[in-house]
């Protein structure tokens, strides 16, 4: 029920830790954006779950994951999950919160908005985030600093044309 297909977002409102469900370490709300591909994966297999649990008569889980013995997955079971993914795939282990750095990293890589990446990884501040990454961003992007040099180039500052 957090995640909402047509809107393609994913409401973080809560967290497990320590074997519990409990709200957001900071006790916010915010919302994950989906990629079109997550979507519709995430999509096909909400539809193979209720279908299994309709076939073997099962209580259907709120959750994404579940495990056999719990609501949620466990750390450990997690964990376990992700080796065995890392083996299949024949990638040299890493860690779950590792995953959190790529995706923060392959976005600032790519250019992408620093409040935005802060917000989705759930920061409390931006500077919380450019303290963690801003090294991946400084001389990154020489050509943007090279286009300075370029005459008359218009830019669009809320609504209105200024010449550079």
């Amino acid at each position: 029920k957090d995640i909402d297909f047509d809107k393609r977002q994913i409401e973080i409102r809560r967290s497990a830790r320590q074997g519990r469900v409990t709200d957001t370490k900071n006790h916010k709300t915010r919302f994950v954006d989906m990629t079109p591909q997550l979507t519709e994966t995430l999509k096909n297999y909400h539809t193979a779950q209720k279908r299994a649990a309709l076939k073997t008569g099962k209580p259907f889980s709120e959750f994404v994951f579940s495990g056999d013995r719990s609501d949620h997955l466990t750390p450990s079971a997690l964990t376990n999950a992700l080796e065995r993914c890392l083996t299949a795939a024949k990638i040299n282990r890493i860690r779950i919160h590792d995953l959190r750095h790529s995706y923060a990293t392959m976005r600032l890589l790519r250019g992408h908005s620093l409040p935005d990446v802060s917000y989705q990884l759930g920061h409390q501040s931006i500077q919380m985030t450019v303290d963690l990454y801003s090294h991946w961003v400084p001389g990154r992007f020489k050509s943007e600093v090279d286009d300075l040099d370029s005459p008359q180039k218009s830019v669009n500052i809320r609504k209105q044309n200024f010449e550079v």
